[in-house]
Protein backbone atom coordinates (compact mmCIF):
# COMPACT_ATOMS: atom_id res chain seq x y z
CA UNK A 1 0.00 0.00 0.00
CA UNK A 2 1.33 3.42 -0.94
CA UNK A 3 1.90 6.44 1.23
CA UNK A 4 -1.24 8.32 2.26
CA UNK A 5 -2.01 11.47 4.21
CA UNK A 6 -3.77 14.79 4.18
CA UNK A 7 -2.39 17.60 2.01
CA UNK A 8 -0.95 19.21 5.16
CA UNK A 9 0.77 15.97 6.19
CA UNK A 10 2.12 15.42 2.69
CA UNK A 11 3.40 19.02 2.53
CA UNK A 12 5.23 18.44 5.81
CA UNK A 13 6.70 15.21 4.43
CA UNK A 14 7.86 17.00 1.27
CA UNK A 15 9.54 19.65 3.44
CA UNK A 16 11.24 16.97 5.56
CA UNK A 17 12.60 15.13 2.51
CA UNK A 18 13.81 18.40 1.03
CA UNK A 19 15.59 19.39 4.28
CA UNK A 20 17.34 16.01 4.33
CA UNK A 21 18.41 16.41 0.69
CA UNK A 22 19.80 19.90 1.34
CA UNK A 23 21.77 18.56 4.31
CA UNK A 24 23.06 15.66 2.21
CA UNK A 25 24.22 17.96 -0.58
CA UNK A 26 25.82 20.33 1.93
CA UNK A 27 27.75 17.47 3.55
CA UNK A 28 28.98 16.23 0.16
CA UNK A 29 30.07 19.73 -0.84
CA UNK A 30 31.93 20.17 2.44
CA UNK A 31 33.79 16.88 1.92
CA UNK A 32 34.54 17.91 -1.65
CA UNK A 33 36.14 21.16 -0.45
CA UNK A 34 38.21 19.22 2.08
CA UNK A 35 39.41 16.85 -0.62
CA UNK A 36 40.01 19.24 -3.50
CA UNK A 37 39.82 22.78 -2.16
CA UNK A 38 38.85 25.47 -4.62
CA UNK A 39 38.71 24.49 -8.31
CA UNK A 40 42.14 24.59 -9.94
CA UNK A 41 41.27 24.26 -13.59
CA UNK A 42 40.37 21.34 -15.87
CA UNK A 43 43.25 19.04 -14.89
CA UNK A 44 41.37 17.62 -11.92
CA UNK A 45 37.97 17.55 -13.62
CA UNK A 46 37.93 13.80 -14.18
CA UNK A 47 39.13 12.95 -10.69
CA UNK A 48 36.63 15.40 -9.16
CA UNK A 49 33.76 13.95 -11.19
CA UNK A 50 34.68 10.40 -10.15
CA UNK A 51 34.88 11.45 -6.51
CA UNK A 52 31.50 13.15 -6.68
CA UNK A 53 29.87 10.04 -8.19
CA UNK A 54 31.32 7.87 -5.42
CA UNK A 55 30.07 10.31 -2.79
CA UNK A 56 26.59 10.20 -4.30
CA UNK A 57 26.68 6.40 -4.09
CA UNK A 58 27.93 6.48 -0.49
CA UNK A 59 25.22 8.94 0.57
CA UNK A 60 22.24 8.15 -1.68
CA UNK A 61 19.34 10.54 -1.98
CA UNK A 62 15.95 9.45 -0.64
CA UNK A 63 14.52 8.80 -4.08
CA UNK A 64 12.01 6.17 -2.88
CA UNK A 65 10.67 8.56 -0.25
CA UNK A 66 10.35 11.39 -2.76
CA UNK A 67 8.64 9.10 -5.26
CA UNK A 68 6.17 7.85 -2.66
CA UNK A 69 5.23 11.32 -1.47
CA UNK A 70 4.92 12.48 -5.09
CA UNK A 71 2.46 9.71 -5.93
CA UNK A 72 0.49 10.38 -2.73
CA UNK A 73 0.42 14.11 -3.47
CA UNK A 74 -1.08 13.44 -6.90
CA UNK A 75 -3.77 11.29 -5.29
CA UNK A 76 -4.52 13.99 -2.73
CA UNK A 77 -4.47 16.78 -5.31
CA UNK A 78 -7.16 15.09 -7.38
CA UNK A 79 -9.63 14.85 -4.48
CA UNK A 80 -8.80 18.03 -2.53
CA UNK A 81 -10.41 21.45 -2.55
CA UNK A 82 -8.87 24.62 -3.97
CA UNK A 83 -7.08 25.69 -0.78
CA UNK A 84 -5.46 22.29 -0.29
CA UNK A 85 -4.42 22.19 -3.95
CA UNK A 86 -2.79 25.61 -3.49
CA UNK A 87 -0.88 24.26 -0.50
CA UNK A 88 0.38 21.21 -2.41
CA UNK A 89 1.54 23.32 -5.34
CA UNK A 90 3.34 25.64 -2.92
CA UNK A 91 5.02 22.68 -1.19
CA UNK A 92 6.53 21.47 -4.47
CA UNK A 93 7.43 25.02 -5.55
CA UNK A 94 9.94 25.21 -2.69
CA UNK A 95 11.14 21.60 -3.02
CA UNK A 96 13.36 21.19 -6.11
CA UNK A 97 14.42 17.62 -5.30
CA UNK A 98 10.86 16.34 -4.80
CA UNK A 99 9.73 18.33 -7.83
CA UNK A 100 12.45 16.73 -9.96
CA UNK A 101 11.51 13.25 -8.78
CA UNK A 102 7.84 13.95 -9.49
CA UNK A 103 8.71 14.50 -13.13
CA UNK A 104 11.42 11.87 -13.45
CA UNK A 105 10.55 8.74 -11.54
CA UNK A 106 6.87 8.85 -10.59
CA UNK A 107 5.77 7.87 -14.13
CA UNK A 108 3.45 10.88 -14.27
CA UNK A 109 4.37 11.64 -17.88
CA UNK A 110 3.12 8.43 -19.38
CA UNK A 111 -0.33 7.42 -20.57
CA UNK A 112 -0.40 3.66 -20.85
CA UNK A 113 -3.19 2.91 -23.32
CA UNK A 114 -4.84 0.27 -21.12
CA UNK A 115 -8.50 0.59 -19.98
CA UNK A 116 -7.37 2.89 -17.15
CA UNK A 117 -6.01 5.44 -19.59
CA UNK A 118 -8.44 8.14 -18.44
CA UNK A 119 -7.25 7.86 -14.86
CA UNK A 120 -3.62 7.81 -15.95
CA UNK A 121 -4.18 10.93 -18.06
CA UNK A 122 -5.71 12.74 -15.11
CA UNK A 123 -2.78 11.79 -12.89
CA UNK A 124 -0.24 12.77 -15.54
CA UNK A 125 -1.74 16.24 -15.83
CA UNK A 126 -1.84 16.60 -12.05
CA UNK A 127 1.85 15.70 -11.92
CA UNK A 128 2.73 18.43 -14.40
CA UNK A 129 0.56 20.92 -12.52
CA UNK A 130 2.24 20.19 -9.20
CA UNK A 131 5.70 20.76 -10.59
CA UNK A 132 4.94 23.89 -12.65
CA UNK A 133 6.16 26.49 -10.15
CA UNK A 134 9.95 26.46 -10.15
CA UNK A 135 10.38 24.25 -13.21
CA UNK A 136 11.72 25.18 -16.64
CA UNK A 137 8.67 25.86 -18.80
CA UNK A 138 10.38 24.10 -21.73
CA UNK A 139 10.45 20.86 -19.75
CA UNK A 140 6.79 21.28 -18.87
CA UNK A 141 5.84 21.85 -22.51
CA UNK A 142 7.71 18.68 -23.50
CA UNK A 143 5.83 16.76 -20.81
CA UNK A 144 2.44 18.10 -21.87
CA UNK A 145 3.16 17.43 -25.54
CA UNK A 146 4.11 13.86 -24.69
CA UNK A 147 1.02 13.36 -22.52
CA UNK A 148 -1.30 14.67 -25.23
CA UNK A 149 0.36 12.69 -28.01
CA UNK A 150 0.42 9.47 -25.99
CA UNK A 151 -3.29 9.86 -25.28
CA UNK A 152 -4.21 10.67 -28.88
CA UNK A 153 -2.21 7.73 -30.23
CA UNK A 154 -4.12 5.44 -27.87
CA UNK A 155 -7.49 6.80 -28.98
CA UNK A 156 -8.02 9.03 -25.95
CA UNK A 157 -9.02 12.68 -26.35
CA UNK A 158 -6.84 14.60 -23.82
CA UNK A 159 -8.56 17.95 -24.12
CA UNK A 160 -11.56 17.39 -21.80
CA UNK A 161 -9.09 16.27 -19.13
CA UNK A 162 -6.92 19.31 -19.87
CA UNK A 163 -9.94 21.57 -19.35
CA UNK A 164 -10.62 19.98 -15.95
CA UNK A 165 -6.91 20.19 -15.04
CA UNK A 166 -6.86 23.88 -15.97
CA UNK A 167 -9.80 24.56 -13.63
CA UNK A 168 -8.14 22.59 -10.83
CA UNK A 169 -4.95 24.58 -11.33
CA UNK A 170 -6.66 27.88 -10.52
CA UNK A 171 -6.14 29.15 -7.00
CA UNK A 172 -8.64 29.27 -4.12
CA UNK A 173 -10.02 32.58 -5.44
CA UNK A 174 -10.50 31.12 -8.96
CA UNK A 175 -7.67 33.30 -10.24
CA UNK A 176 -5.13 32.16 -12.80
CA UNK A 177 -1.86 30.55 -11.73
CA UNK A 178 1.23 29.74 -13.82
CA UNK A 179 -0.05 26.17 -14.08
CA UNK A 180 -3.54 27.17 -15.21
CA UNK A 181 -2.12 29.53 -17.84
CA UNK A 182 0.18 26.81 -19.16
CA UNK A 183 -2.69 24.33 -19.43
CA UNK A 184 -5.02 26.93 -20.96
CA UNK A 185 -2.55 27.33 -23.82
CA UNK A 186 -3.24 23.72 -24.79
CA UNK A 187 -6.95 24.45 -25.08
CA UNK A 188 -6.45 27.04 -27.83
CA UNK A 189 -7.97 25.77 -31.12
CA UNK A 190 -4.73 26.05 -33.09
CA UNK A 191 -2.79 24.14 -30.43
CA UNK A 192 -5.41 21.42 -30.32
CA UNK A 193 -5.38 21.13 -34.11
CA UNK A 194 -1.59 20.84 -34.21
CA UNK A 195 -1.54 18.12 -31.57
CA UNK A 196 -4.41 16.21 -33.18
CA UNK A 197 -2.52 16.27 -36.47
CA UNK A 198 0.71 15.07 -34.86
CA UNK A 199 -1.11 12.38 -32.87
CA UNK A 200 -3.00 10.92 -35.85
CA UNK A 201 -2.08 7.22 -36.33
Amino acid sequence: MGLTGSPAQLSARISSIEDAERARQSAIRARFQERFGHPRGPALAREEAAWWRSAEVARPADKPGADAVGAAAIDAYLVSGPTERDDLRAAFASAPFCRWRLGWASATDRVTGDPRVGTDLERALAGVTLRTDGSDVRDLILSLDRICLDALRHGEDPFPALRIAEQRARDAHDDETPASRLLAGYLAPDRQAALRGAGRP
